[in-house]
């Protein structure tokens, strides 16, 4: 069998895994959505290749308040941080 590659495919091939068609699998399509999208979330989580929350604070200045909110060069040096 070729890997599913759609959400449609990913539900189909779960039920077919539970035994549907030979086996009534008593779930609503809306709850089959609901579990995958739970389960997408954990991945992104808790994979290595997934993403990785992270927090930053920044003590807002004058400076910051007189241009409207922070610079593009301010987020630039944000991101190199992370990517240390």
């Amino acid at each position: 069998m070729a890997q599913p590659t759609t959400r449609d495919e990913i539900i189909d091939y779960a039920l077919r895994r539970l035994g549907e068609p030979v086996i009534e699998v008593n779930v609503d399509r809306q709850q089959c959505d609901d579990r995958l999208e739970e389960a997408l979330e954990l991945f992104a989580q808790r994979h290595f290749d997934g993403a990785e929350r992270a927090y930053f604070k920044h003590k807002i200045t004058q400076t910051d308040k007189d241009t409207c909110g922070l610079t593009l060069v301010l987020l630039v040096q944000l991101m190199v941080i992370l990517l240390m």
